[in-house]
């Protein structure tokens, strides 16, 4: 099952990572590429 994420660069340079279909589920990274391997992580488990 695949689900839609948002990566949005907030003012502080951080990038906050949201699921539209999972509200709940939440992360953020340091640059895209670190939001990106959370991302990845939260997919995975």
């Amino acid at each position: 099952m695949l689900y839609p994420a948002t990566f949005e660069k907030e003012d502080s340079g951080l990038y906050a990572v949201s699921f539209r279909d999972i509200p709940e589920a939440l992360t953020c990274g340091d640059s895209y590429e670190d939001s990106l391997l959370k991302f990845n992580y939260i997919s995975i488990h």
